[in-house]
């Protein structure tokens, strides 16, 4: 990924934005894990710019996922008089049917998640900084006045003789609490982005944690 170096056009201030990558998770006691959406921050106590909760961003993914259920029950396959060939092959109208019946456990998953995550959201009062845990934080859009100095924080692509400098490296998830406190660091599959089932296995291990049953060939997958 491209490095790019936040500066201040009036102070000697200085801030590469590989600090600001990764993504975080909220891990509660029970050890059910929930996406957390992050926003570029300017946070008092660090006087630096960081990563902070969005809630607002997870409130949106909330209705997301209830609107995607939604639809999906409501698009529920169905066989038509001229549809001869699904009453022919009888085959593809069964794994038509099966990848709805899929697509409607996942998205039941997704939408306990999200059950959870807006309980979560709706009994806190603030957003946290999420390095040093501190409220005092502000919203970050790019170019903003440096507080310090008044100067103007701007960015610039890190490149060295002409060329972007582009640094790869593993990708970790950040656990934090359910009030916004860091717990622990995961490295997860994934190179520089985890591995596209990462995600879905999460959500079976909530299923699990939660006695929802999970079907087997998704079972199978989960215990490779």
């Amino acid at each position: 990924m491209p490095v790019s170096i936040y500066k201040c056009s009036k102070c000697d201030f200085t801030q590469p934005s590989d600090s600001l990558w990764g993504e975080c998770d909220y891990l509660l006691p029970n050890g059910i894990r929930l996406p957390m959406e992050t926003a570029r921050a300017w946070c008092q106590d660090c006087s630096r710019i960081v990563k902070m909760e969005d809630f607002q961003s997870c409130i949106d993914a909330v209705s997301k996922v209830f609107v995607q259920k939604s639809n999906t029950l409501r698009a529920k396959p169905v066989r038509h008089w001229w549809d001869l060939h699904l009453f022919i092959f009888l085959w593809k109208w069964k794994a038509r049917l099966q990848a709805w019946e899929q697509s409607v456990y996942n998205h039941s998953l997704a939408s306990a998640d999200m059950d959870e995550l807006q309980e979560l959201i709706s009994v806190r009062k603030s957003e946290r900084c999420l390095e040093c845990g501190s409220e005092a934080v502000s919203r970050f859009s790019g170019e903003d006045e440096h507080p310090h100095c008044g100067g103007r924080i701007y960015s610039e692509t890190l490149a060295v003789a002409g060329s972007e400098v582009w640094v790869s490296h593993r990708f970790v998830i950040d656990l934090y609490s359910q009030d916004g406190l860091y717990i622990r660091t995961d490295v997860v599959n994934g190179h520089p982005f985890p591995d596209y089932l990462y995600r879905e296995f999460l959500q079976m291990e909530n299923a699990r944690i939660r006695g929802i049953s999970i079907p087997a060939s998704a079972a199978k997958m989960f215990n490779r």
